[in-house]
């Protein structure tokens, strides 16, 4: 069961609250909260929430120097995980619009100001944009396909997505029985919910894309298979799904990278949608 606790209170600021879980993310916090504070926005209209768990590295001294600088919102999570974290930082957040940075991305520059014209023509429920994907030295811009593409599967860049805040509580939270796939599980309910939806054509975020463990892939290709079936999504997902896991299954080390070439290509023929 999906239980937003959220505060309803909208006439106050800031406009925007951006959530950052962080857990042994000492090599990559620093970028990220520096991302956030050198925005060209007004500071009293944003804030910055991270909520972390104690690590191995040194995130929690890292976090702790720039809390005060930077008039971070700094919490404990009580649960493990990204997505609990998400939700956690929901239920605190007090900003108009809710924007999710893992602690390895970084938001572009200028992109909360530009946003924010956006939202003063337009109070839409999602604004979504171009995400920067890197590996290694390697970047590929990926564009944000149509909101009608969520059906066929994770085509909306969710790094980076600035989503209103009143939509988590009209449509629930993140749903935590899906570790790997509940952005994507999310985005279908949202757009079932006939919401109000637009594309900023900026790039809002550079997202590191990790290596991820073979058990974690087979994890995700699970929860998609789950989501399918719940929401009653098309066969077509079935196949992609199959065709993935025979990929994962002959080339389990070679997995995560060959998803990020099959990008790669695809977005140097400008071809963003399947």
């Amino acid at each position: 069961m999906i239980a937003p606790i959220i505060n309803t209170e909208y006439s106050s600021l800031p406009l925007f609250s951006i959530i950052t879980p962080a857990y042994n993310s000492g090599d990559t916090i620093q970028n990220c909260i520096e991302s956030v504070s050198n925005q060209s926005l007004g500071r009293h209209l944003y804030e910055h929430i991270i909520i972390y768990r104690e690590s191995r590295d040194d995130t929690r001294s890292i976090v702790e120097t720039y809390e005060s600088l930077y008039d971070l919102k700094v919490f404990l999570g009580q649960e493990n995980g990204w997505v609990n974290a998400c939700n956690e930082g929901i239920i605190r957040a007090s900003g108009e619009y809710v924007i999710l940075l893992m602690s390895d991305d970084a938001l572009s520059f200028n992109v909360l100001e530009r946003v924010a014209d956006i939202i003063s023509s337009a109070r839409v429920d999602i604004i979504s944009g171009d995400v920067l994907w890197r590996r290694n030295d390697l970047f590929v811009l990926l564009k944000s396909s149509s909101p009608s593409e969520i059906l066929k599967g994770m085509h909306i860049n969710h790094p980076g997505l600035f989503v209103r805040r009143k939509l988590y509580l009209d449509i629930g939270l993140y749903d935590t029985s899906l570790p790997f796939s509940a952005d994507w599980e999310f985005l279908v309910r949202a757009y079932k919910h006939s919401i109000k939806w637009t594309s900023s054509n900026l790039v809002h975020v550079t997202f590191s894309y990790g290596g991820q463990s073979i058990s974690s892939m087979k994890q995700f290709l699970n929860d998609n298979e789950k989501i399918r079936l719940r929401h009653g999504l098309k066969k077509t997902i079935l196949f992609k799904a199959i065709l993935q896991k025979v990929f994962l299954s002959l080339f389990p080390s070679q997995f995560p990278a060959l998803i990020f070439y099959v990008y790669a290509l695809k977005a140097s023929f400008g071809a963003h949608n399947e």
